[in-house]
């Protein structure tokens, strides 16, 4: 088989094949499928590559350019722009992580349990960074895991948060209702 056609999210494999007709001669005998995969190949600007699911160390933090998704990381996660993603359509996304809250459903009060703080981002393996104790109050950690199919992140708890109704109490004794609601 060889691939004749490519897009983002396929590979179309054909195979031609001799086979014997009625008359004792022999006809061509085609033969294909298609392979499909979220995030498979990026639009380089002349051509259709395959994706690697890798991050690669820069000057100014990481970037992950092989694949449908553009993503720049900065180097300290507490940059005004944390992340920045480029979706297959061009759109330009930024984001940063502001902290950890608890939300009363009920309430509809939120209650902010730490704040983002410097932390350098480490490559972890080839296709994740992670940024180490990058939380005040709370030990957590953020990884980013680039995939064929776009970006994930996680915050990595190190230990088990106050629970919600403790902090609540601590922080009306100590600064009043209004200082951490929203």
């Amino acid at each position: 088989y060889q691939s004749t056609q490519r897009g983002r999210d396929f590979t179309v494999w054909q195979r031609e094949e001799s086979e014997p007709n009625p008359l004792g001669g022999t006809r061509a005998r085609v033969s294909s499928y298609v392979e499909l995969e979220t995030g498979k190949h990026y639009w380089d600007g002349k051509d259709w590559r395959e994706t690697r699911e890798e991050i690669e160390i820069v000057e100014k933090g990481a970037v992950a350019i092989h694949g449908p998704h553009q993503v720049s990381f900065a180097a300290n996660i507490a940059s005004p722009v944390g992340v920045e993603i480029q979706t297959p359509e061009g759109k330009r996304l930024k984001t940063r992580v502001l902290g950890l809250a608890y939300y009363d459903f009920e309430k509809r009060e939120t209650v902010l349990i730490a704040e983002l703080k410097d932390s350098v981002g480490r490559l972890v393996a080839p296709n994740q960074i992670v940024y180490p104790d990058a939380f005040t109050d709370v030990e957590a950690d953020i990884r980013y895991t680039y995939r064929k199919g776009g970006l994930e992140q996680d915050v990595i708890l190190r230990e088990r948060p106050v629970l919600p109704e403790a902090y609540r109490r601590s922080e009306e004794r100590r600064v009043g209702k209004e200082c951490r609601y929203r």
